[in-house]
């Protein structure tokens, strides 16, 4: 496997919405927390 196939499928995972943390993305999750403790 290539390392770009592996970041596509590891961005694929990271912006697909979840249930459990209010329909947001893990992206989303994370980026508002690192931000938030900036």
């Amino acid at each position: 496997m290539s390392e770009e196939y592996i970041q596509s499928k590891v961005d694929e995972m990271n912006k697909r919405l979840r249930k459990c943390p209010g329909f947001k993305t893990p992206y989303e999750v994370y980026y508002s927390t690192v931000l938030h403790l900036a």
